[in-house]
């Protein structure tokens, strides 16, 4: 196990050193525009989010001194997903050696995998933890045991639909509710994405679908003794999807969201549309997954039983 953890490990350390920050700072002396965009409409999407869904985010900012786990992707932005939600996750070295151990793993897209690997997330499932995936993670055997996969395609853009319970759940988040729920805000499908096929497996939860070709977007399933939280697309969408004229308008320039769009001057429309369904259905499908292992977090600590479906 440890020698595993020692391979993880530097596939983070080598992801950080050719980070698509690091070559723009070394070459242009700052960071891509579009990363400051997306930024921008992630912490401006935040503000509406926290009080509409604050349980979410409260049981989550409890679990990442003790137990989240952020496991970098190449071309993934996993940590700029947690540090706008105020997320402090913790290194893979850092997991204790338990029977179980039901954390979250937040792994995004991770393309290829080595063998070493799928073993490793093999066995954290059957320890219970929660893994946070996205686009080409599906691909990864045994997340594909427990996911209907489709072939892959090519780039385009989706438009979101939560499912509707959640829909009628953010009705108290007024103009930004509605701009979720009804809406259907664009989001970026990248280049050999692999969708969900509409049938999955009787034990999957789908939390969010794509208007336009009535297929899966997001889904909670559970694999071995633990769960997988997949998004066909990126969690944190780093291009912008809405090439509409008003998905192209900055955020201020609409009257609803003004005040956020004057706060985070960067923010555009379609992206903040983007950054908000995505967080939105992040923190649904966690919700839905700790309320499956039954985790409480009382003031004095935090007690998981086992779970029981």
């Amino acid at each position: 196990m440890e020698h595993i953890r020692s391979r993880l490990g530097k596939v983070e350390r080598a992801t950080t050193r050719v980070s698509r920050d690091a070559l723009a700072l070394a070459l242009d002396g700052a960071v891509p525009a579009t990363d400051l965009t997306a930024e921008a409409a992630y912490r401006a999407a935040f503000s509406p989010l926290s009080s509409v869904m604050h349980r979410p985010i409260q049981r989550l900012r409890d679990l990442s001194a003790a137990g989240l786990v952020a496991v970098s992707a190449r071309f993934d932005n996993t940590h700029r997903l947690l540090d706008a939600l105020g997320v402090t996750p913790i290194s893979t070295c850092a997991i204790p050696e338990d029977a179980s151990w039901p954390g979250i793993l937040v792994v995004g897209c991770m393309g290829a995998t080595h063998v070493e690997q799928n073993r490793w997330f093999e066995r954290m499932l059957e320890r219970g933890a929660i893994v946070v995936s996205s686009d080409r993670s599906a691909a990864v055997p045994v997340l594909t045991g427990g996911l209907s996969v489709a072939t892959r395609r090519p780039a385009c853009r989706a438009r979101v639909a939560v499912r509707p319970d959640l829909a009628d759940g953010l009705e108290s988040g007024a103009e930004w509710g509605r701009l979720v729920s009804e809406m259907h805000p664009a989001v970026r499908l990248s280049a050999g994405h692999l969708p969900l096929n509409r049938e999955q497996h009787c034990h999957a939860k789908i939390l969010a679908d794509d208007v336009l070709t009535d297929e899966p977007l997001a889904i909670l399933a559970t694999i071995g003794g633990g769960q997988v939280l997949h998004s066909v697309a990126h969690w944190w969408q780093d291009m912008p999807a809405d090439s509409t004229e008003m998905g192209r308008r900055p955020l201020a320039s609409v009257r609803a969201f003004a005040m956020l769009g004057h706060e985070h001057p960067d923010a555009r429309f379609g992206w903040f549309g983007a950054a908000s369904v995505m967080m939105t259905v992040l923190l649904a499908g966690l919700d839905a997954a700790l309320d499956r292992v039954a985790w409480q977090f009382p003031v004095t600590g935090i007690a998981a039983s086992t779970n029981s479906d």
